[in-house]
């Protein structure tokens, strides 16, 4: 069996016809060893070519499109939000387009009800639940857009709180920001299981209270001001 001085050499290049470009020991046993290649092969340099074995192509491949997959990964909350939240989109919004169901302007609201199961109204009402309780998966993608949502929304409540301490100017101040934190947390729980599809994509009630309350988080855009967030009410 050919074997490589250097794994990595192969591991970071293209793989082309079982041949790469590595120095190589001719030893047979199968072992990444520079020592063995340097000696089977005196001159041999990394710009050799050989022949390596299926398996060896196999696993090298394998370890590289792990690697692959893992810088892929979504590096934080929002990325991993926006990810879950746009394929669960498509998906809801091809199977509708499947079955002749419009959006409309106003979108279409779907809630999990106190069973799980999630439920709608409107004239396509029986039509939407029978396609949901044949598509379980899809099902479990919307709960996880809906539980992804709930948990920035909290997120964002927690660092709205974090800042009014910071501002804080006395114990009465404080303790009032943790009474609008506590406030906004049962709020976002209230509404969390309600999710809206129209034209632009997929949202959620808990995201739309955090946007409302504590304003956007993308760059660039400008939070809510401290005296708008700590008017926070109850949701009926």
């Amino acid at each position: 069996m050919t074997t490589l001085a250097s794994a990595a050499g192969l591991y970071n290049a293209p793989l082309r016809d079982n041949r790469a470009f590595s120095a190589v020991s001719a030893n047979g046993s199968g072992v990444f060893s520079a020592t063995a290649a340097h000696k089977a092969s005196g001159a041999l340099d990394a710009a050799t070519i050989v022949d390596l074995s299926d398996e060896a192509i196999s696993a090298l491949k394998n370890a590289r499109d792990a690697r692959d997959a893992l810088e892929n990964l979504p590096k934080t909350l929002d990325e991993l939000v926006a990810l879950k939240t746009n394929e669960a989109a498509q998906k809801l919004t091809e199977l509708f387009a499947k079955e002749n169901i419009p959006i409309g302007e106003d979108g279409i609201t779907l809630r999990f009800d106190a069973s799980g199961d999630l439920v709608t109204d409107g004239p396509y009402k029986e039509k939407i639940e029978q396609l949901l309780e044949e598509n379980p998966d899809l099902v479990e993608d919307l709960k996880t857009v809906d539980t992804l949502h709930t948990l920035r929304a909290t997120a964002e409540a927690l660092r709205a709180y974090q800042e009014d301490v910071k501002d804080a100017e006395n114990e009465a101040e404080r303790d009032a920001a943790l009474t609008r934190f506590v406030t906004h947390s049962v709020n976002i729980q209230s509404v969390s299981g309600i999710l809206t599809l129209t034209e632009d994509g997929l949202s959620t009630a808990a995201s739309d209270y955090a946007t409302a309350f504590f304003g956007s988080s993308a760059p660039g855009e400008e939070d809510v001001r401290s005296e708008d967030r700590q008017s926070a009410g109850s949701i009926a």
